[in-house]
């Protein structure tokens, strides 16, 4: 199903997160792992034709790369398919395949963007699978039940990954809300302070 951003809305997309428990490597060079001992961020994707009708709104400096790895990226001890050579491969291709279209400064706003916006999703992922929970419904029930911004547009049982409805004010600045919400918080009149 593509994506509507609605009236007045011209960034929307998706927040991809990965409960770990998924099997797999994304067939690209710095493409994602799924299996991690814990809850992982992959990207911030936005909906641009053919996944929906996001505009891609170049960044300010197209030229940038990631200086650095950012929180949300970076390896935890313990992880077996976690490298920071790998993140740095990982962060440039989440950086070139959709930052590119996220309305970002840069590519390091983008990424720190992305950590931003996924820090509580995944901390509830994170708790959901200290109780136990192993199934992406479970783990949809657990968003749900704690926050009405969390919406999952879609999902992938492979990967065990949640895709999480976000949009972007015209200022740059990305949310976690419902599609129903997109106008209210990211249409033309919602423009916030650029990130």
């Amino acid at each position: 199903m593509a994506m509507d951003c609605g009236p007045g809305v011209t960034l929307c997309g998706v927040l991809a997160v990965m409960t770990g428990l998924g099997s797999g490597v994304q067939n690209v060079t710095g493409g994602a792992v799924y299996g991690h001992p814990y809850p992982m961020v992959h990207g911030l994707w936005p909906e641009v034709a053919p996944y929906g009708n996001s505009q891609c709104v170049q960044p300010q400096d197209p030229l940038s790369e990631p200086s650095k790895v950012v929180g949300c990226y970076q390896c935890y001890t313990g992880d077996p398919n976690c490298t920071t050579d790998h993140q740095v491969l990982f962060q440039e291709h989440e950086w070139h395949k959709h930052g590119s279209c996220a309305g970002a400064k840069d590519a390091d706003t983008f990424l720190q963007t992305v950590c931003d916006i996924a820090l509580a999703p995944l901390k509830l992922l994170y708790q959901a699978r200290q109780s136990g929970v192993r199934d992406l419904g479970g783990f949809e029930r657990v968003l749900k039940r704690n926050g009405p911004q969390y919406e999952v547009f879609a999902s992938n049982e492979t990967t065990s990954q949640l895709m999480l409805s976000a949009c972007a004010d015209e200022g740059g600045h990305w949310v976690l809300t419902p599609r129903r919400y997109f106008s209210t918080f990211c249409g033309k009149a919602s423009t916030r302070e650029p990130r």
